[in-house]
């Protein structure tokens, strides 16, 4: 394993076992760690994915953003039809099943070793994955249909700023840097305290969840497997940086987000906070090294 894969490693590692011996330490209540999360999605990463995409280097064309854009959103919907079949109508598997951690897990894995290209590509996954399922769970987990997950995207600070950074980059719009620094200093923050919070969040579960283990299985086995079909139809190749990414996401859990969704629309909550800490837990320790490793093998190559 190369050098640069093991330095970020440790970056991505160093964070996340803090805020897990803070949380067993200090009993971080359930209230903090929600409003945490708030504060990284509303402060700090927003001006992360406007710098990624506004910043974007010449390699990556408006045509990779779009297929990867594209890629999230099909993934999205063979999910979902898939997860109807093997949970047979549990909202809860399927909810967790298909709405992944698109940005706070591999933004820090993505920044820390492939740079600033890597989170502008995960920015329009973003843009793609988060749109749909964000629309898709109001009309299956409530009677409030589509209406509902378009008053939710509304809300939705990383779409504005992906669209925003778009927006000013093509025209090539040189920012003042009574502007342009404080959004490098927000942006910056965001990778670590996310880290952090979600060492937080599994710093709260005592054992494994057989419900979050097999949710994790589908995540890994079939979302994974279909990461790699796509990077390959979409890019031909495993070791361009759209391939990674896709497949990075690809294997992503659930994000912490199900939760709170589950409260909004009187889901099982305590079950579904239970699947996505098992996911989570078991992507870091087990699925984030080995891929960074297979990665490493096929070369740095972006």
């Amino acid at each position: 394993m190369s050098s640069l894969i093991i330095n970020a490693l440790v970056n991505f590692y160093a964070p996340l076992i803090l805020g897990i011996l803070y949380g067993k330490i200090f009993n971080v209540s359930q209230y903090t760690r929600r409003e945490l999360s708030k504060i990284i999605l509303y402060i700090f990463l927003p001006p992360l994915l406007f710098n990624s995409v506004y910043k974007r280097s010449s390699a990556i064309g408006i045509g990779s953003l779009i297929m990867v854009t594209i890629t999230g959103i099909v993934l999205v919907f063979i999910l979902l039809s898939i997860s109807y079949i093997v949970f047979r109508k549990n909202i809860e598997f399927i909810m967790t099943s298909i709405y992944a951690n698109a940005g706070y897990l591999p933004i820090p894995i993505a920044s820390l070793i492939w740079g600033n290209d890597a989170v502008s590509l995960i920015g329009f996954y973003i843009l793609g994955a988060n749109a749909t399922v964000n629309s898709i769970i109001p009309i299956i987990s409530s009677k409030k249909g589509l209406s509902e997950g378009l008053k939710r995207l509304k809300k939705y600070p990383p779409i504005y700023a992906i669209l925003f950074g778009l927006f000013f980059g093509s025209l090539s719009i040189k920012l003042p840097l009574l502007i342009q620094n404080p959004l490098d200093m927000l942006g910056s923050i965001a990778p670590t305290l996310a880290l952090i919070v979600l060492g937080l969040e599994a710093s709260t579960m005592k054992n494994l969840d057989v419900d979050g283990v097999k949710i994790f299985l589908f995540r890994q086995l079939i979302s994974g497997f279909l990461g790699i079909i796509f990077a390959y139809i979409f890019f031909r190749s495993f070791i361009v940086l759209q391939s990674k990414i896709i497949i990075l996401e690809a294997l992503m859990p659930p994000a912490v987000t199900n939760l709170i969704l589950a409260h909004e629309y009187k889901l099982n909550a305590t079950k579904v906070a239970r699947i996505v800490l098992t996911a989570t837990v078991l992507t870091t320790v087990f699925t984030i090294p080995f891929t960074l490793y297979i990665f490493s093998l096929l070369g740095n190559s972006t």
